[in-house]
């Protein structure tokens, strides 16, 4: 008879807590059998003196790498080669290379599989009419690495209002992980359990996860990966969760504290991280071994022309094949970013972690950004293709602006997966909320990035410190499936002192083709507000000029909003083509979370502070009706 799913938390000092040296030989068994598994690397490499830049890094690397192909027949990641070693302490400009991507998938890697999953069977389990749409958003993301597109998410919602919530049809969700898109991914062992674990137990795996997974897949094959997913349903775990999954009042189920993050492939310090960026060059790369979990705690700090990146992975597919990219985790209430970039730096096929749920005290609220962008003089930034979840703060990631610093080079901010499920904003939630994408910097480029749960703002334009903007915002599609959000697209003139009292210059700025949808438990208060009156608590509102707003929809899929678009305190303006053919569901102030006194409405026009070419509009004023 097969073992049962591993219990979440080990006793005792397994491959990602040891001490130097301290019980490496207690777990070489262990961390062995998984590097054979799946790739993982050994334990001996944690027990060296990562922040010392030691020599144990590379040994866990090398271990690991004896693993490259797993027994089940998914292609494997090779073990790390171990990221600074010895090169931290001798200034080494990146981080250790990493020993590359060994076997292949049955058709080639990255093809298809060359078996198929049966799909759940029935139980008869009870139902409840709830539509847990999280929960499908959440699959999605674990298993594709990216939002729903909209047949998929359509499909799913439709399924559950017809069918009702309970384990039979969250077991179709779950089947997502025997599907040949995620069959088809070139991940090891390691890799696809800790998918696997995220998305069905909706927690972080333990390394006897891992080892459960291996000896399944050993013992049976490529084919055992079936017997596995269904081990998972099946599971007194995923049962329970399905009590509250299927809950009518509760539309967001956070589990982000209920598990340390997971080292796939071996661990590290950010003293060592930092030490290889501070010794890199200008137009230097520092790569982080594929899997690598960084325990971050203190801002990690990209200098300018310098790229901090994960060794092996490249473009959008990369960054959909999570699992894989270095994890930079905050592991301590520190004040101030994640990842900081000085003007000129990159960062790019990182997995970031804000671990908001792990900082929950009344002085943790608001501890910092996960990504925060410098202001560029003549160089440009970019912060593309990374995963960016749940930031300890009151932004996700933040395009800033410093007074008499302006961007005279632009910002890019693209093809990210920028993910906000445990940023409350309900009554209770010690003000836990926080914006998608803030673009500050007077030419920040803000294109084609996935934005999921944002509990304050999706994507904000503020205005610069030096009293303008040029900005675009373009391409963009976010989500609310378990969090209500007071604005999707929204521009920000905070008290317009930065403007001298006039109008702040916002010439050539612009919102286009940006996708807003939603679950039918969610909502956006605001869809498009050209101004930050309708927030009480800003205080006094600034105005501004000359910024466009244009083609705003829902995609295909249905959106939930209490007023469509807002036009205030923007002269000069284009306000054209939004939510045009759209599938649009109005619902008033009532359950909001948290409460408001904004109206239901579709498109209104504060006329006296308005000009321009504005589409049409009920006249009205909004002012602060956020409370």
């Amino acid at each position: 008879m097969r073992a049962s799913i591993p219990t979440l938390l080990l006793a005792g000092c397994v491959v990602v807590s040891c001490g130097a040296g301290e019980e490496a030989d207690a777990v070489g068994g262990t961390s062995g059998a998984l590097a054979g598994a799946g790739g993982v690397a050994g334990a001996a490499g944690v027990g060296g003196e990562a922040s010392a830049g030691g020599e144990g890094g590379a040994a866990g690397g090398a271990a690991g790498a004896a693993g490259a192909t797993s027994s089940a027949g998914f292609p494997s990641t090779a073990g790390s080669a171990g990221t600074a070693g010895k090169g931290a302490a001798s200034g080494a400009a990146s981080a250790a290379g990493n020993a590359g991507v060994a076997g292949s998938a049955p058709g080639g890697a990255g093809g298809a599989p060359s078996f198929t999953c049966a799909k759940a069977k029935g139980t008869g389990a009870p139902t409840t009419a709830h539509v847990p749409a999280e929960y499908v958003a959440r699959a999605y993301v674990e298993a594709f690495g990216r939002l729903p597109d909209d047949g998929g998410w359509n499909y799913y919602l439709n399924m559950f209002a017809k069918s009702g919530c309970g384990v039979d049809t969250l077991r179709v969700i779950a089947d997502f992980f025997k599907s040949t898109e995620f069959l088809s991914k070139p991940l090891s062992t390691a890799e696809r359990t800790t998918a696997l674990a995220r998305g069905v137990l909706l927690h972080d795996p333990s390394p006897l996860h891992v080892l459960h997974a291996a000896d399944v897949l050993a013992k049976g094959g490529p084919e055992a990966w079936c017997d596995l997913v269904d081990e998972y349903e099946q599971s007194q775990v995923f049962v329970d969760h399905a009590k509250t999954l299927c809950d009518p009042s509760n539309h967001n189920f956070h589990f982000e504290a209920e598990a340390p993050p997971f080292a796939v492939a071996g661990e590290l310090t950010g003293e060592a991280l930092q030490a290889s960026l501070a010794a890199a060059p200008s137009g230097g790369v520092v790569e982080v071994p594929e899997g690598t979990l960084v325990q971050v705690k203190k801002t990690l700090d990209v200098p300018g022309g310098v790229t901090l990146r994960t060794s092996g992975a490249s473009g959008l597919t990369g960054r959909r094949l999570y699992p894989r990219l270095a994890r930079l985790a905050r592991a301590a209430p520190f004040v101030g970013p994640v990842v900081r970039l000085a003007a000129g730096a990159t960062l790019e096929l990182v997995w970031v972690d804000g671990r908001r749920r792990d900082f929950l005290a009344p002085d943790q609220r608001m501890l910092g950004e996960n990504i925060r962008t410098e202001p560029t003089a003549s160089k440009p930034s970019v912060v593309r293709w990374v995963r960016s979840d749940n930031p300890a703060g009151p932004q996700n990631i933040r395009v800033a602006s410093v007074d008499g610093e302006e961007c005279g080079a632009d910002v890019t901010v693209q093809e990210n997966l920028v993910v906000n499920w445990s940023n409350d904003n309900r009554p209770g939630s010690q003000a836990l909320w926080s914006d998608g994408i803030f673009a500050h910097c007077e030419r920040s480029r803000v294109l084609d990035n996935e934005v999921l749960d944002p509990s304050d703002v999706a994507l904000i334009m503020f205005v610069s410190e030096n009293g303008k903007q040029r900005s675009t915002i373009a391409g963009n599609r976010v989500l609310l499936a378990g969090n209500d959000a007071f604005g999707g697209l929204v521009v920000d003139t905070w008290t317009g002192f930065r403007c001298g009292g006039a109008p702040c210059d916002f010439v050539g700025a612009s919102f286009k083709d940006n996708v807003l949808f939603s679950g039918p438990n969610t909502r956006f208060v605001f869809g498009v507000s050209t101004s930050s009156a309708p927030w009480k608590f800003i205080g006094s509102h600034g105005s501004a000029r000359g910024a466009k707003f244009l083609h705003t929809t829902s995609g295909a899929s249905r959106v939930r909003l209490q007023v469509a678009l807002y036009a205030a305190h923007m002269t000069d303006t284009e306000i054209a083509d939004n939510w045009d053919g759209t599938l649009l569901d109005f619902v008033d102030a009532s359950g909001s979370e948290p409460p408001n006194a904004c109206p239901k409405a579709a498109t209104v026009r504060e006329i006296a502070t308005t000009s321009g070419s504005i589409q049409a509009s009920t006249p009205g004023d909004l002012t602060d009706c956020i409370q």
